[in-house]
């Protein structure tokens, strides 16, 4: 990847070591509390947290883009 800034990535991991690497990497971390608690992730280095990798759509984080072919 070469010297590429990482800065404008969001990623999402449900777990410690996923988040850890995701921040050590210099991209934004969301842990995901599948499995882990939101306090820990948090603890971790997550940014925030959500439930499912499609709770930050449903709670309009982000929009997803029109995929209609109309």
């Amino acid at each position: 990847f070469g010297n590429r800034d990482f800065a404008n990535i969001v990623a999402f991991d449900d777990s410690v070591h996923g988040v850890k690497a995701i921040v050590g990497a210099g991209m934004l971390a969301i842990g995901v509390t599948s499995q882990i608690p939101g306090e820990t992730l948090r603890a971790a280095g997550a940014a925030a947290t959500c439930s499912d990798l499609m709770a930050p759509f449903r709670e309009s984080w982000f929009s997803l883009p029109d995929f209609s072919l109309t």
